[in-house]
């Protein structure tokens, strides 16, 4: 009798507790499950799951919904890149597809109306490769530069290296350029790292002015490498430094407004940081990490 006393009470204990688990645990991993693969299947939503508790559960929920917002995030990305794309694009089609309609009349192609012609297909066509050069280096950076190959980059050699060109530059004839610091290492992909101080450094040279000077600086930081590109020219306003690496926004004359853009991009593919500020002239500072000494 007391054996199957005990029976009992261990048997309704444990249909109890399986109760409990099923309604603690098992119930909110099934909701959570079925939230998902409908966020997951047909039209594919971003809308946030729901299930609001404070134990593990609830973080996992919320590791779910930190990762919704991030694909959001993306995918408004990527909308305002197509957009951006086909704003960039407009002009130049339009001004190919006049050309069309004006080979396509019944007047002749020749003497000036011919070369009018082939200089606006020429501007057009221009245009136009310039305009998806740069998206698609700014898309291939946003995404990581995944499958570039990385090496140890001399960050002090490379900036010497593209400031060289400047140098030389009758157009900055007049404009004081120097670059010094320590030679340090970073794992970078060559051709990228040298767009983005490249980028900088005209930017620097442009706004500088006749008379001006502009510094390339080197230096070590914790753990990491910092590149300093400063100018002695205007500055820049304190209402437009909140929005000097958005797409488009550009105060320099013929600037695509890409250049910044495309440089934050690589610098953050790059596992960096970019900041502008505007003490004296124009700053931007970049931050990277150190490569890793080699093993023996």
């Amino acid at each position: 009798f007391q054996l199957a006393a005990l029976t009992s009470v261990v048997l309704a204990v444990g249909i109890l507790l399986a109760l409990w688990i099923g309604w603690r645990m098992v119930r909110p991993i099934e909701s959570l499950r079925d939230q998902v693969v409908a966020r997951a299947g047909g039209q594919a939503s971003t809308a946030p799951v729901h299930l609001p508790r404070q134990d593990e559960l609830g973080d996992l929920a919320r590791a779910f919904n930190e990762l919704l917002a991030s694909l959001e995030a993306r995918n408004q990305s990527n909308a305002a890149f197509a957009a951006d794309l086909a704003h960039e694009l407009k002009n130049p089609v339009a001004a190919v597809r006049a050309a069309a309609e004006a080979m396509d009349s019944d007047r002749p192609v020749e003497g000036s109306r011919k070369e009018r012609l082939q200089r606006v297909l020429a501007d057009a066509s221009s245009r136009m490769e310039v305009v998806v050069d740069r998206f698609l280096e700014l898309a291939r950076a946003e995404a990581g530069l995944q499958g570039a190959e990385r090496e140890e980059v001399d960050v002090l050699a490379l900036a010497e290296a593209v400031a060289a060109p400047f140098a030389a530059d009758e157009r900055y004839a007049g404009v004081s350029l120097t670059v010094d610091g320590q030679s340090l290492q970073v794992a970078a992909v060559p051709e990228r790292l040298e767009t983005a101080i490249r980028n900088l450094i005209a930017n620097a040279m442009a706004f500088a002015g006749d008379g001006g000077r502009v510094a390339v600086t080197v230096s070590e930081v914790d753990r990491g490498v910092r590149l300093t590109v400063t100018d002695s020219g205007p500055g820049i306003d304190a209402e437009d430094l909140p929005h000097v690496f958005d797409r488009y926004f550009s105060k320099r004359d013929g600037g695509t407004g890409l250049g910044l853009a495309l440089t934050k991009a690589i610098i953050e593919a790059h596992g960096g940081r970019i900041e502008a500020t505007s003490p004296s002239g124009a700053r931007f500072t970049i931050s990277l990490p150190a490569a890793k000494p080699s093993s023996p």
